[in-house]
């Protein structure tokens, strides 16, 4: 008996060792971003884009970029994630639109499959064009590109900044890049998803901190929020 219950205690304790990292993994490996001292910051209204520019002078802070909360999907904030469906000759597509200036991809550590996208050191040039987006894998496929490198220059048929067809105005987005699928959970499936830059409505502020002097950044970015981020 008493071989027995060691036996049954070194098995527990390699199914607890094999469940941990299990967990480790779905919670950091899996979901391909690197959310390692990232503050996110929500300012909502006009006085975003000056709020990042400000946060980004703060001593302590490394990069900031900006996105539509839907970046994050609904299980983080609100249901925020615009849903467009499209015909096509693969017929009908259903895809998620996302806003976000495009160097976000590299602030999160999410390396393009295909394509070139900015670095967000905030040295890069930024894209301003509002007909180009990006594709995750999922909705490369979906839109019958064999692989990343096909979809690159190839027209897909909507307008990045709208979310139904205008009439009267071409419906069609050329793709700048394709990225890996990913998702701040594991528990939804990763959808179609198609990333656009936004001129508005950009309310999630990703701030990555340098890890040193964490209290002061925090106090210092709590004042800029509210005298700029909570202006309204």
């Amino acid at each position: 008996l008493v071989a027995l219950q060691f036996a049954l205690l070194i098995a527990l304790a390699i199914c607890a060792g094999v469940v941990y990292r299990q967990r480790e993994f779905a919670m950091r490996d899996a979901l391909r971003l690197n959310g390692d001292q990232v503050l996110l910051i929500y300012a909502p209204g006009p006085h975003g884009h000056a709020l990042a520019d400000e946060v980004r002078k703060v001593p302590g802070v490394r990069s900031v970029s900006r996105s539509t909360v839907g970046f994050l999907g609904s299980c983080c904030f609100m249901q925020a994630v615009v849903i467009a469906t499209r015909h096509t000759r693969n017929g009908d597509i259903s895809f998620s639109k996302v806003g976000l200036d495009f160097d976000l991809f590299d602030f999160y550590g999410i390396k393009a499959l295909a394509g070139h996208l900015p670095a967000a050191d905030g040295k890069s040039p930024r894209i301003t064009e509002a007909d180009y987006v990006v594709l995750n894998e999922t909705a490369a496929h979906k839109f019958g590109f064999g692989s990343p490198a096909q979809a690159l220059g190839k027209f897909v048929p909507f307008s990045a900044q709208d979310a139904a067809p205008t009439p009267g105005k071409p419906e069609r987005s050329t793709v700048l890049a394709v990225v890996p699928d990913f998702s701040p959970t594991v528990e939804q499936a990763v959808p179609p998803t198609a990333y656009f830059q936004s001129g508005s409505g950009l309310d999630l502020i990703s701030a990555r901190l340098s890890g040193r002097d964490i209290p002061e950044t925090l106090a210092a970015i709590d004042v800029l929020w509210h005298r700029l981020g909570n202006a309204d």
